[in-house]
């Protein structure tokens, strides 16, 4: 009995250990790939155009002097397969549509 109860222990906590990290991990996925959206989206507001990233896909949307440069990314790879997705979209405006005359001073 003492194996039998062992095994189904062992096997939960290994159960709860992998989702623990996973989630951990897809956490810093979401982190590292809203800096990466942040980046584009300034460089993008500078007049650069988006690169993409390594494993994630870039896409920006216009709208007279704004846009928006949305990421997504695969949350976490089990054997190939994609579990999950994340996303991050940043807005911004760009530079040379602020007036700096308004302002008092250009940066």
């Amino acid at each position: 009995m003492v194996t039998v109860e062992l095994a189904l222990g062992l096997g939960s906590l290994f159960l709860v250990l992998a989702l623990t990290l996973t989630v951990v991990g897809a956490g810093t996925s979401k982190a590292a790939l809203c800096d990466q959206v942040r980046q584009e989206a300034r460089a993008h507001s500078l007049g650069a155009s988006v690169a993409e990233g390594t494993g994630s896909s870039m896409s920006v949307t216009s709208e007279g002097s704004s846009f928006t440069v949305r990421g997504t990314k695969a949350a976490a790879q089990l054997g190939g397969w994609s579990v999950g997705a994340l996303e991050c979209k940043v807005s911004g405006t760009y530079e040379n549509a602020i007036p700096w005359a308004l302002l008092g001073s250009q940066p």
